[in-house]
């Protein structure tokens, strides 16, 4: 059977969604003109400023110390985050008010998630009630480089790239020519990064040289929602977005001495359920798709906690 025909890189006009759509036995096939990539930032534009204006970024003796930093912020923002309703048109909002919003030495930049751009699927019928997909790259890049990105993050290896149609010498090269960056995080579909620590330097690497720069990066898997889902965690508390719950962390500043072993879980295990309930309501609810997931968030946040050398 011939494959449908595919979104190409240059389009003069919108697709007319009036006249018939390509399909395969009864499926509308997903283009990137059809469809357009989902993108999802993990925080709405309207709380940038405010997170810019309590965050304590890491000083440059910290980044110099080979260690791994852990910023801070003075502001409870999961519950900013989960609180958080879009302002309607021409008003304020409420739910900032209260909250410093003045100009901040560094504005913030945002993280963004989708799928996997250029992505082609199911080319040759469905599967389990799943229409085909059959993505254009530079259509989705372009659209990606428009909402201020400057680097995507690849959570996908060279066979997965391949088996999803889009090669990585492909990938690579179109990203040039839309000009943006690229960083690989590859991991198997459902599980982590093998390395803590190379991990925590490519999340660090976000952080320092496109977050607290002012450049957005938008970091995908396959569907992101796992793998993307996951680094998307994992830069969130590492930027100091993710305290544990208030009172949990009011027992630890009281406390003397080391905090108990206990508190310490508490406060870990506290950490990753705001951290996923963030994610979840900025992407779905399936962000974060397995145990392993958050095994590996509890021990990075335990992890990060532990490299600090003081009680966060």
């Amino acid at each position: 059977m011939p494959r449908p025909p595919c979104a190409t890189a240059a389009r003069p006009s919108a697709p007319d969604l009036t006249q018939p759509q390509p399909a395969v036995f009864g499926h509308v096939v997903k283009t990137s003109d059809t469809h357009p990539i989902i993108i999802s930032p993990f925080f709405p534009a309207e709380l940038l400023p405010v997170l810019s204006a309590h965050l304590h970024p890491p000083t440059a003796a910290e980044l110099s110390s080979g260690r791994p930093f852990l910023m801070t912020s003075a502001i409870d923002v999961p519950s900013l985050l989960l609180s958080f309703v879009p302002p309607s048109p021409n008003t304020l909002v409420p739910s900032l008010h209260g909250f410093r919003q003045h100009p901040s030495p560094t504005a913030l930049g945002n993280l963004l998630l989708s799928s996997c751009p250029g992505k082609r699927l199911r080319m040759e019928g469905p599967v389990r009630g799943r229409g085909p997909v059959c993505r254009d790259l530079s259509t989705d890049l372009r659209r990606i480089k428009n909402e201020g990105v400057g680097c995507l993050v690849c959570c996908l290896d060279n066979v997965e790239l391949a088996h999803l149609g889009v090669p990585w010498e492909t990938y690579r090269e179109v990203a040039a020519e839309t000009g943006l960056d690229v960083i690989r995080l590859p991991m198997p579909d459902g599980f982590t990064p093998v390395s803590m620590a190379l991990f925590d330097s490519q999340v660090g690497l976000i952080a320092t040289e496109y977050t607290l720069k002012g450049a957005n990066v938008l970091v995908h898997c396959r569907g992101g929602v796992g793998r993307a889902g996951l680094t998307a965690c994992a830069w969130a508390i590492k930027m100091g977005f993710v305290q544990p719950h208030p009172s949990l962390s009011l027992v630890a500043q009281s406390s003397n001495g080391p905090i108990p072993a206990e508190l310490e879980h508490q406060i870990v295990m506290s950490t990753v359920e705001r951290v996923i309930a963030m994610i979840r309501s900025r992407r779905g609810l399936k962000a974060i798709e397995s145990f392993e997931q958050v095994q590996f968030l509890a021990s990075y946040v335990r992890w990060l906690r532990a490299a600090q050398g003081e009680r966060l």
